[in-house]
């Protein structure tokens, strides 16, 4: 099983390919998404460098709840339509 530290490196690393990915349709919702994603992103990264390991596990619930969502919708909305 996955340590907290490394749950939390993968998660800001898939949040990164989230935030750099732009599908061509769709980007008002998507960018609604992002912007959701990267309040908890940057909560995480806070609590990955200062917090204890319950306050990152904590911070990773929260910010793969709402990844989990726009990763579909991103990788969906890029097959479908394409990226820029």
């Amino acid at each position: 099983m996955m340590n907290t530290q490394e749950r939390a490196a993968r998660l800001l690393a898939e949040w990164l390919q989230c935030r750099d990915a732009r599908p061509k349709a769709n980007n008002v919702n998507i960018q609604l998404e992002k912007d959701s994603c990267h309040q908890w992103a940057q909560h995480l990264t806070r609590q990955y460098h200062w917090g204890s390991d319950e306050e990152i596990a904590e911070a990773c619930n929260q910010l793969e709840s709402r990844l989990e969502p726009l990763k579909k919708k991103v990788i969906f909305e890029i097959l479908k339509h394409g990226s820029l």
